[in-house]
């Protein structure tokens, strides 16, 4: 019997070999990854450590940008988000009726998925629908 012919027999055997090979080397990669500190920032809640006003900084920057540039969607999507953040933390009426012209004044843009996403948010927490 030859070494090609032996190989051919044997090669359920072989394949089987190499397959545990490689699942224990997935197995010892995987003892290596740290899932847990992933999964922990997600477990975090973010305003957690906010207290009431504290927001006031952030909702004043972003006031202050969408002052200059009202059309610009970048500090629409910064007024929007910094709202909502506020109105969750602190919750005035004021913020509300706020981020009701806010939400007038800005409209969806099909190119700006940040935008998008912020006025989403917005109208999710204030129910503007």
């Amino acid at each position: 019997m030859r070494l090609r012919e032996s190989l051919a027999l044997a090669r359920g055997q072989i394949a089987w070999i190499l397959a545990l090979v490689v699942s224990t080397g997935i197995i010892i990669q995987l003892e290596r990854v740290d899932f847990q500190g992933r999964l922990s920032l997600l477990e975090r809640n973010p305003l957690a450590g906010m207290e009431a006003g504290t927001g006031d900084a952030a909702l004043e920057s972003a006031r202050a940008a969408y002052a200059q540039s009202p059309d610009d969607p970048l500090p629409q999507a910064q007024m929007l988000t910094a709202l909502t953040l506020a109105a969750l933390s602190d919750g005035p009426d004021a913020l509300r009726v706020e981020a009701r012209a806010v939400l007038a004044a800005v409209s969806p843009d099909s190119d700006n998925t940040v935008l998008n996403a912020a006025i989403a948010l917005a109208e999710t927490a204030f129910a503007t629908r």
